[in-house]
């Protein structure tokens, strides 16, 4: 994305919606890539991914139009990523929307990450430290519900 993005917009570090869009725009990317985009983005939002950069999703076939989205990797909770000094976080992480994609988008979003919260609370190999905090991300994003279904 960071590549396409300098090339065809020049945005600069802006999140991957709004170079999606830009894109979009610019027919270097198509609809439906678009859209998966928005909702990985979402996805991220709602899993703790602090680290989406634009480094961090890809495109096959850059020379033809419109360019192919990679499959998504490097998607994972980077809020609870070990500080430098090696320190783990004890606690969740504050789940925060945007209007930057719209409801349908936030509804499709909130289901994968039930999932995902759910399965990381239930796997065998999470330890007790770390399957607390996805408990919390789990019980936050059921409080989030009821907004995230009033969105439009």
């Amino acid at each position: 994305l960071e590549a396409l993005d300098a090339e065809f917009s020049g945005s600069g570090h802006v999140n991957w919606v709004v170079a999606a869009n830009r894109l979009l725009q610019q027919g270097v990317i198509d609809h439906s890539a678009c859209q998966r985009i928005a909702l990985y983005w979402a996805f991220g939002r709602l899993i703790a991914n602090s680290d989406m950069h634009q480094g961090n999703l890809s495109f096959l076939r850059p020379t033809q139009r419109p360019v192919m989205l990679a499959p998504l990797y490097d998607m994972l909770p980077m809020a609870f990523a070990p500080a430098s000094s090696g320190n783990l976080r004890d606690d969740a992480v504050e789940i925060r929307l945007s209007n930057e994609v719209g409801g349908a988008v936030w509804r499709q979003a909130e289901l994968l990450a039930l999932e995902f919260w759910r399965r990381t609370t239930q796997h065998d190999d999470i330890s007790d430290a770390f399957r607390a905090i996805a408990e919390q991300m789990l019980a936050q994003l059921q409080k989030l519900h009821e907004r995230i279904q009033r969105l439009a």
